[in-house]
């Protein structure tokens, strides 16, 4: 009877979750290429990161991308609330690491690790992905994008669901765009890692300069196919996908001579994103600049709109600088990031932006980027 008895709680336990799986409403976690990705790069762009795992690489990748135990399909579990959401999730993961409880040995140690990401990256899903109906979400969320990944730093703190449910919110911060999927990536990555140091290093940490990674899409665009070659079904799909696109936030530097050649490829200073959400007195912007010279930027602003908006300060040389803005609700077009080239030497400060002097290319051609397929980079222009 006794062991009866200790079974009743498990099964009402697991049919509660089950419950809660069904009644939640539909969405969509990241899928395991996805989850795969983004801690792939969260351990390239900090070795302290990677320090808190190594071992068991093969069980600790497996564990990122396996699914929910309750909800397979990852169509569910990413919306749940309360005590049930993925920061509490991870939170309770946190701690049990923290713990030491149930950590049999160091190859437990990475699945329980790897189990913790992916419920720490569920946390910072952009509204994209989040209630996509379809994994179809995905190519067009990866192509025709720049997406910089560096490390930004914000550390957790007790209580830790609450610390990584704040910080993973900001990833649906902004209106959705092409500027606000790149910033959400980023912020699963860094998110990521911030949480893995919260647990203590194994064995000596060689800390040193991580890489800044970019993340783009290199592929010539195809002319548009015929209507006549078209099937209605496709010519409807076009038409929607034409009218979300003139809704949505114009992808930066669009009024380049040449969009389709990414900002790692061309010299001078780059608005990577641009953010937005409306305000009550116009638009709150969080946007990205890079400087791809051996110059530091100044007399930095934003041309393109109504009216060019001045950047306070300056950008250091092959540095990557989030600024906040808040402008008129018209600002909105081709905009694209100008400023002038003066010779400087450091330190710059901090308010320069973060210096990214070794760099790697990735491609987001359609695709989660991957760590291990490096692009080369282009010919000097």
């Amino acid at each position: 009877m006794k062991k009866l008895a200790s079974r009743v709680p498990r099964a009402a336990l697991a049919a509660g979750i089950l419950a809660s799986l069904l009644a939640a409403p539909p969405a969509r976690a990241w899928d395991p290429e996805t989850h795969t990705s983004i801690v792939r790069l969260a351990l390239a762009i900090s070795p302290e990161a990677d320090a808190r795992i190594r071992s068991n690489y093969e069980g600790f990748y497996a564990a990122v991308a396996a699914p929910d135990p309750f909800d397979k399909k990852c169509t569910v579990h990413p919306t749940l609330e309360g005590s049930r959401d993925a920061a509490s999730t991870a939170a309770v993961a946190l701690e049990q690491l923290l713990g030491g409880k149930m950590i049999a040995s160091a190859d437990a140690r990475a699945h329980a690790i790897g189990r913790l990401l992916h419920y720490v990256a569920d946390a910072a899903m952009p509204e994209a992905a989040l209630r996509a109906t379809t994994s179809d979400v995905y190519d067009p969320y990866w192509a025709g994008n720049t997406f910089a990944v560096f490390r930004e730093s914000r550390p957790l703190s007790r209580p830790f669901a609450d610390s990584i449910r704040a910080i993973g919110a900001d990833a649906r911060w902004g209106t959705d765009s092409p500027s606000t999927r790149s910033y959400a990536y980023r912020l699963a990555v860094n998110l990521a890692v911030d949480t893995l140091l919260a647990l203590p290093a194994v064995g000596e940490v060689k800390a040193g300069p991580a890489p800044a990674i970019f993340c783009i899409d290199r592929r010539p665009k195809a002319p548009p196919p015929s209507a006549r070659t078209q099937s209605l079904a496709a010519r409807v799909k076009a038409i929607k996908e034409r009218a979300a696109s003139a809704k949505s936030t114009p992808p930066p530097d669009a009024a380049d001579t040449d969009t389709t050649t990414p900002p790692t490829d061309r010299p001078g200073l780059h608005l990577v994103e641009w953010v937005t959400r409306p305000a009550a007195s116009g638009t709150e912007v969080r946007a990205l600049l890079y400087n791809n010279d051996e110059r530091c930027a100044e007399q930095v602003a934003i041309t393109g709109g109504p009216s060019a908006i001045g950047v306070p300060g300056r950008v250091a040389p092959r540095a990557l600088r989030s600024i906040a803005l808040a402008v008129p609700a018209s600002t909105a077009g081709m905009l694209r990031a100008a400023g002038r080239e003066v010779a400087c030497a450091p330190p710059y400060g901090a308010e320069a932006g973060t210096p990214a002097p070794s760099r790697v290319l990735l491609s987001s051609a359609g695709r989660p980027p991957d760590i291990e397929k490096p692009l080369a980079e282009a010919p000097p222009q």
